[in-house]
């Protein structure tokens, strides 16, 4: 079942993205600080549009092979794009900015940015941003190496609903980079000035919410594929 993208492109998008981010920053640290870092700019809008657009060809898929699906898949596909447009919103505070309107007072409260959004929710036991990790982990990580070492067969469907192998080191790209922010900002205190610090701090926490958009995206363009073929396959043995 043939479901890849060409890896060697999207890895190359996540290289060269990478690079000419830092390359920007060097150059000229107050126009990224102007177009690129922080809310409502373009770090934050790339993320919203690669959970969007999974989102829509979440939806895409369904409305297309649902004649293909029982009720159990049909959740399944439909809870992923809830989940992918709930996050596309949330990045951008539901468009609070762009539309205007005040923060409810309840989460005045408790949200830490003072946003109307529920991801940045000052909570003890969960935090709405481990959901994403969960996510991150299990269904970006885990699950599509577990298939890179499980023994397949053309007549195999868990390419329907589980990301290829390819696309776990794309979440892992985005991890590598979490992992390494708090090592790497100790490093350069004291050796960079706090305001330049907090810029960078910032941009690699945002940087990764971006790639796990992206990740989601050419994601739910390798289920979208093996939808392609699987639908092409069963009208053809018909």
């Amino acid at each position: 079942m043939k479901t890849s993208l060409n890896v060697v492109w999207v890895y190359a998008f996540y290289i060269i993205f990478f690079l000419a981010n830092i390359l920007l920053f060097v150059i000229d640290q107050n126009f990224y600080e102007k177009y690129f870092a922080g809310e409502d700019r373009l770090i934050e809008w790339l993320t919203c549009i690669g959970f969007f657009c999974a989102s829509l060809i979440c939806l895409s898929v369904i409305q297309k092979y649902k004649a293909f699906m029982n009720r159990w898949i049909l959740f399944y596909l439909a809870g992923f794009a809830l989940f992918f447009f709930v996050w596309a919103g949330e990045e951008i505070s539901w468009g609070q900015r762009i539309l205007g309107f005040q923060t409810p007072e309840i989460l005045l409260e408790h949200n830490q940015q003072e946003e109307f959004n529920i991801h940045n929710l000052d909570l003890k036991l969960l935090h709405p941003r481990d959901v994403m990790g969960v996510y991150v982990y299990l269904v970006g990580i885990i699950l599509p190496l577990f298939f890179f070492f499980k023994k397949s067969s053309p007549s195999d469907t868990w390419r329907l609903f589980i990301y290829p192998p390819a696309i776990a080191f794309c979440f892992i790209w985005a991890e590598m980079l979490n992992l390494s922010r708090e090592p790497f900002c100790s490093f350069l205190a004291g050796r960079v000035d706090e305001k330049t610090l907090g810029l960078i701090t910032n941009q690699i926490e945002e940087s990764v919410e971006m790639y796990w958009g992206f990740s989601a995206l050419f994601g739910m363009m390798c289920i979208n594929k093996a939808w392609d073929h699987y639908a092409s396959c069963r009208k053809t043995d018909q």
